[in-house]
């Protein structure tokens, strides 16, 4: 998802205190400042890295946790600086 600096600064980048969906959760804030396009000739890829590093069982956890995070707004992210 290509983003321009300003609007990726604007919002305060990635939280990195997330383990997965940080794509969702960042797009929701971007949306929040201004209009998105997509690209539907763009191609996403399934992965299963975060399976094999983490297991089945703790993957579906995180990604649970943080769309319950998401959509609650229980989650306050501090986010860092970044160059």
């Amino acid at each position: 998802m290509p983003v321009q600096s300003s609007a990726f600064k604007r919002i305060g980048g990635f939280d990195r205190r997330l383990r997965c969906s940080e794509d969702i959760e960042i797009s929701y804030r971007l949306r929040k400042i201004g209009k998105a396009l997509n690209d539907y000739r763009a191609k996403a890829y399934f992965s299963i890295r975060r399976f094999i590093l983490s297991g089945y069982i703790e993957t579906l956890r995180n990604y649970g946790l943080n769309t319950l995070r998401m959509h609650l707004k229980l989650l306050q992210p501090e986010y860092e600086s970044f160059r």
